[in-house]
């Protein structure tokens, strides 16, 4: 009776430092496309390409903003109080009313770019108002396009508004000495009256009207 001849042992290759392993394939066994199908990759979307997918989703027709330079006041409306952690800064109580934040845009994709990562929503919190920006809609945009940063003299004149509060100091004043780039108001301040204000603090500066769009910026869920 003739044997079969036994299997040869499999022995495994040394492995050889410096090779190059190699690449894995991208074909599974069972995809959600049928037997033999590819899936492809999805690479992240780059910083550049979301302020560009943000400016064709979330730009109401109309709606106008300058790609210079230049410093800002984020008019928002909070529908409900709550308390929430502002970063390292701490635990504040923000109360239901208005808020008006002064920051500065002196970056290569100027005014547009800062003001588009206001208006969208989701990732990670980078600056302050990011924070509060998840439970509170941008009503209007106030803009002065200027080379320097003016971000203090905007804190300034909204410090000296009628019915300004204080409720999270430091809040937005990490880099200066600033009480706060952040006020409370019960009731939504006027442009021209923060204007006044303004050029008292710097003389020969105004800023100017930018109205919101609810296409542009979706109401954010209150909680």
């Amino acid at each position: 009776m003739l044997r079969s001849p036994k299997p040869t042992p499999y022995r495994r290759r040394p492995a050889v430092h410096g090779a190059l392993r190699p690449r894995r394939s991208i074909r599974h066994q069972n995809p959600p496309d049928g037997p033999g199908a590819c899936r492809r990759r999805r690479w992240p979307v780059s910083r550049q390409m979301q302020l560009k997918l943000a400016s064709r989703q979330r730009k109401a027709p109309g709606m106008t903003l300058p790609a210079s330079r230049g410093t800002y006041a984020l008019v928002l409306r909070k529908d409900a109080a709550a308390a929430m952690q502002v970063g390292r800064l701490g635990y504040f109580a923000f109360p239901k009313g208005y808020y008006i934040y002064a920051g500065s845009a002196l970056g290569s994709g100027g005014l547009a770019a800062r003001l588009h990562h206001h208006l969208a929503f989701g990732g990670k919190p980078r600056w302050h108002i990011d924070y509060l920006r998840r439970h509170a809609l941008v009503v209007e945009i106030w803009v002065a396009e200027a080379q320097t940063r003016m971000e203090c003299r905007f804190a300034d004149a909204l410090a000296d508004l009628s019915g300004s509060t204080l409720v999270a100091p430091g809040f937005g004043a990490s880099d200066c000495n600033c009480r706060a780039h952040l006020y409370y108001f019960k009731r939504r301040p006027r442009l021209a009256t923060f204007n006044r204000r303004l050029h008292q603090a710097a003389a020969g500066i105004a800023a100017c009207r930018i109205p919101t769009d609810p296409v542009a910026n979706p109401q954010s869920p209150i909680k």
